[in-house]
């Protein structure tokens, strides 16, 4: 059984604490589809990089946690007349914990 201690990870966390997680409520659009909405949404804000994970839900990192956190500010989202889900991403995600 392998083990991990929080320094074998702490560069990942790192990496992705400036990250948003989020999930269109209702729809799971594909991924070139959702591909153009962060870029007209979010293109203005530094994000360098989008990751499809499983059942619609999609990581967005920004470059810092100050633009994360402008982006958070923004309020609400709609995709196609659904809500979108913005959360910051932690380590404590729900989904993220089934490893």
């Amino acid at each position: 059984m392998l083990h991990l201690e929080a320094e074998d990870v702490a560069e990942e966390i790192s990496y992705w604490s400036s990250a948003v997680v989020c999930y269109v409520l209702g729809s799971n659009p594909p991924k070139e589809v959702l591909g153009g909405y962060i870029k007209r949404i979010w293109g203005k804000f530094e994000y360098d990089k989008v990751s499809f994970l499983s059942n619609g839900v999609f990581l967005v990192r920004f470059k810092t946690k100050e633009v994360q956190a402008q982006v958070l500010l923004q309020g609400f989202q709609m995709f196609d007349g659904k809500p979108v889900v913005v959360r910051p991403w932690s380590l404590s995600c729900v989904w993220l914990r089934r490893w």
